[in-house]
């Protein structure tokens, strides 16, 4: 068990958390604020995130997540449609639902996630705990104010950070968490490495509206006819505004992307003119980046744009500026035994919506590698590993999504470095294939098998276990490139989490297989009892009281119906009687004096030639209840694998996807 510090407790410093915790470490989370008031938007949760934590025990109910159906895209000035997509297929195929979230729901999630009873050792949280050794930047101009950088240290025995209480804090691991400031970039690579705006769309409105607001009035309701789970963006002059509900639907989110010349001060709303060095430099260093602005700046941004989408923009509440920050990949996210993840480590424009899904994947990968770790003496070569899980991955996603969509070239380019040049996308097919086919679990547990060859996850790692779920807990499972290591478990907590419906048919089925055998049971013993008394009343005609047959009857005389069960049918009877006989009448057999007309014993009209039939008519309802019973739970077991699995069963027409320009801002 290793002592881990966390420094930030936002959505990447809180999904590491869950997942070490999982892994059986104790940790510590240091977050400067209370972290009761996340601020935000809302933010994709896209199929490659959304699948780890499903399986971690998100709930997105609880969450209040929206499931996305379709994106449609229109010119801004005339509403020409440009561009449709669905969606739900995408998801559907790559076999894990895509979610819009407000950010303040997915951390509340978070939280409670990482808080939970039965997840692991508990977290402490050092609140309004900032790291401090904080160092000005020089160069500046005049006025500007100066972004701080931490300072973090090494020693023998482990990372070490200073608070700003004058607190020395040592760990056996420190992971830095803290955003795209983070004093951790300096303190690993030797010298500052700040993020500066985008070279094209580097400025973004952002702001929310009542979904009653909007379909209560009928200009603005037509513009997201259809929108319920779906995204809109309009599109116009290189300028767009982007919207997807999250909170169940109550609330729609905007987004509103476009290049800025101007100066944005520490006052809201103030702005002066300045030369695009000057912005460059100021913008990168501004700390009140999510201050509120004027609306009638964002309405005179967007004048141009059709009067629907004005009407929409006029609704809007308050505003908050975001400058688009960009930083180029790092060499190296580690030193020692500290770790960058999340935006400390890559910072990303909102083009591709992978910004939350690719910190997710550093907080999950980070848990995966410190299973089974014992002492601290371990933390290089495991951090070794995660970076090499991860570094690359992220750093091609944090290209793709600086990178305009026209700029091809320029994308293959920079992206070569990290990704094969066979794997980097040129087309919107290939920008899905490569952020959704993926699954960073089976990736790091791959990984893990190179180091130690007997690697498997703690079973209280995961909490959500399915048909398509973790044979990670497994000593044997694949390690090839093409194997699914999540198929094939079958452990202790599969039946805890077996679901009420499948327990319901099983007992049916139980019942009617018992019921039938039943039945069985009853009818041959009728059956068995029906023969020995047509034998026996047989016997009793061929052999009567008064002595010697008078007739001479014998008994092949006699030739029963039938209906018998002796098996033996009239010809075959004749075939086997006397040569003698042959051609003549054969005497009716003599009444036996002691049997009774009423005689139920005796009597052929008194013997059923079944059981009663009533219960058996109920067992072709019961057997078809219990086959319906099956297949509905079978059928919603499916249903989720295939959001939560990684292969899915693909339905016909999931994998035609469109040739045309894409992008998922607002991630």
């Amino acid at each position: 068990m290793l002592d881990i510090a966390i420094i930030g407790g936002g959505i990447a410093g809180l999904t590491a958390a869950i997942a070490l915790r999982r892994a059986g470490h104790t940790l510590t989370i240091y977050e400067k604020s209370a972290l009761n008031n996340e601020i935000g938007a809302a933010i994709n949760v896209q199929t490659n995130a959304s699948r780890p934590l499903l399986a971690l025990g998100m709930d997105p109910v609880r969450a209040r997540f929206v499931t996305a159906k379709g994106s449609r895209r229109v010119m801004g000035d005339t509403l020409q449609p440009v561009h449709e997509l669905d969606l739900g297929a995408v998801a559907e195929k790559y076999g894990s639902p895509w979610y819009f979230a407000h950010r303040v729901d997915l951390h509340q999630e978070l939280k409670r996630m990482a808080t939970a009873d039965d997840g692991g050792p508990p977290i402490t949280f050092k609140l309004r705990s900032e790291v401090t050794n904080y160092v000005g930047i020089s160069g500046l101009l005049d006025g500007d104010v100066c972004c701080t950088l931490t300072i973090i240290t090494q020693d023998p025995d482990g990372a070490r950070f200073t608070l700003r209480d004058g607190t020395v804090v040592s760990a056996d691991l420190v992971v830095v968490a803290d955003g795209i400031h983070s004093g951790g970039v300096e303190a690993i690579l030797g010298s500052p490495n700040p993020a500066f705006p985008a070279a094209q769309d580097n400025f973004c409105y952002r702001f929310l509206i009542p979904m009653e607001d909007v379909l209560s009035d009928p200009t603005t309701s037509e513009l997201l006819d259809g929108a319920a789970g779906g995204v809109r963006m309009f599109l116009g002059g290189g300028k767009r505004i982007v919207t997807y509900p999250c909170r169940d639907g109550e609330v729609l989110n905007c987004i509103a992307i476009f290049h800025n010349e101007w100066r944005v001060s520490n006052t809201a709303g103030a702005m002066d003119e300045m030369g695009p060095g000057e912005e460059r430099l100021t913008v990168a260093r501004v700390t009140d980046w999510h201050s509120s602005v004027e609306k009638s700046l964002l309405l005179d941004r967007f004048s141009n744009f059709h009067p629907s989408v004005l009407s929409l923009l006029e609704k809007a509440g308050e505003v908050k500026q975001w400058p688009l920050l960009y930083r180029a990949p790092i060499s190296t996210w580690r030193k020692g035994r500290m770790i960058l993840i999340g935006d400390a480590a890559h910072p990303m424009l909102p083009h591709q919506g992978q910004g939350g899904a690719q910190a997710i994947e550093d907080g999950i990968a980070l848990g995966v590698c410190f299973s089974n770790v014992t002492s601290e003496a371990e933390v290089p070569e495991r951090l070794k590993v995660f970076e090499g899980i991860r570094r690359n991955r992220a750093s091609a996603v944090t290209i793709f999504s600086n990178a305009a969509q026209d700029e091809a070239g320029k994308i293959r380019e920079a992206a070569s470095e990290f990704v094969p040049i066979d794997r980097i996308p040129t087309n919107p097919e290939d920008f899905y294939h490569f952020h959704f086919d993926y699954d960073i679990m089976e990736d790091a547990a791959r990984h893990m098998k190179t180091i130690d060859p007997k690697f498997k996850l703690p079973e209280s790692f995961l909490r959500r276990l399915t048909p398509l779920s973790i044979s990670m807990f497994q000593d044997d499972f694949a390690s090839d490139d093409s194997a699914n290591v999540f198929e094939g478990y079958t452990g202790e907590e599969a039946t805890e989490e077996l679901h009420p419906a499948i327990l319901a048919a099983i007992v049916i089925g139980c019942i009617t297989a018992g019921f039938a055998l039943l039945t069985w049971y009853l009818n041959s013993c009728v059956q068995f009892r029906r023969m020995r008394l047509r034998r026996r009343r047989d016997e009793e005609a061929n052999d009567p009281p008064g002595g010697p047959n008078t007739l001479e009857q014998k008994p092949s005389d006699y030739i029963p119906n039938n209906n018998t069960l002796d098996g033996a049918s009239e010809r075959d009877r004749e075939q086997s009687a006397p040569t003698s006989t042959r051609g003549t009448r054969r005497p009716e057999p003599i009444a036996n004096p002691n049997r009774t007309a009423s005689g139920p014993m005796h009597d052929s009209q008194s013997l059923p030639n079944t059981l009663p039939q009533t219960p058996v008519v109920l067992l072709g309802p019961l057997a078809v209840l219990g086959c319906f019973s099956m297949v509905q739970p079978l059928a919603g077991i499916n249903d989720e694998a295939s959001q939560i699995g990684r292969k899915p069963i693909v339905l016909a027409g999931a994998a035609s996807r469109p040739q045309q320009n894409w992008y998922i801002e607002g991630g």
